[in-house]
């Protein structure tokens, strides 16, 4: 009977076990590093159907076919600097088979935010992406840069009769692909547009012949 007993306490204590074990993972959060964006440049060039597979991903959680069923929007957000982005998986064209170049995490909040919030949350998105993949190789002397040539992010005002504040930088997180970040604020709108794509139509073969010079 006694070891009944315990026999029964050990399973017992195994089912416990097994069911902490069966846990839910928590929600990944900010830019994509490690495994997890190695696993996401792996899904790049793949059609959609291999794609949905390894994204586990089911047709309800694709909330939204837009642009010529070109950009897919997936039901979860993912959480950056404390923010919900949309997720939009990208593919090259609306005819099959459609071909995955990239992903795209947007943050476009209503009501708008304070304008200085945003632009904070967009120099600490870079700063952040910089740590991550090193510095910028966007164009240098661009109007939209967010850096200055020293370095330190550019906090100026809207122009008057350019009534926006445009950002654009550009990282290399691997040899065929690389982060683009885009920030649109105005009276009217507000944007952050983060896209994990493939090099090409980025137009980057000048900037690679210039680090080869250097």
């Amino acid at each position: 009977m006694k070891n009944r007993l315990i026999s029964l306490l050990l399973c017992a204590a195994v089912l416990l076990c097994l069911s902490g074990c069966k846990q839910e993972e928590p929600q990944k959060t900010g830019l994509l590093t490690g495994d997890e964006l190695a696993f996401y440049l792996d899904q790049i060039g793949k059609p959609s159907e291999e794609v949905m597979e390894s994204l586990s991903l089911t047709e309800e959680q694709i909330v939204e076919k837009s642009d010529q069923e070109t950009g897919w929007l997936v039901s979860e957000t993912r959480e950056i600097e404390g923010e919900p982005f949309t997720q939009k998986l990208l593919f090259e064209s609306p005819n099959s088979p459609q071909i995955l170049y990239g992903y795209q995490y947007t943050l476009a909040p209503d009501p708008l935010y304070d304008e200085e919030k945003m632009k904070e949350l967009t120099i600490a998105i870079a700063l952040k992406a910089t740590e991550l993949y090193g510095d910028p190789i966007t164009y240098p002397n661009g109007s939209n840069r967010l850096f200055h040539e020293d370095g330190t992010p550019k906090r100026e005002k809207k122009i008057a009769f350019i009534k926006t504040w445009d950002i654009r930088e550009v990282w290399e997180i691997s040899e065929n692909e690389a982060l683009v970040l885009r920030a649109s604020l105005s009276d009217e709108w507000q944007y952050i547009w983060l896209d994990y794509r493939i090099k090409n139509g980025l137009h980057l073969e000048y900037l690679e012949n210039m680090k080869n010079i250097e």
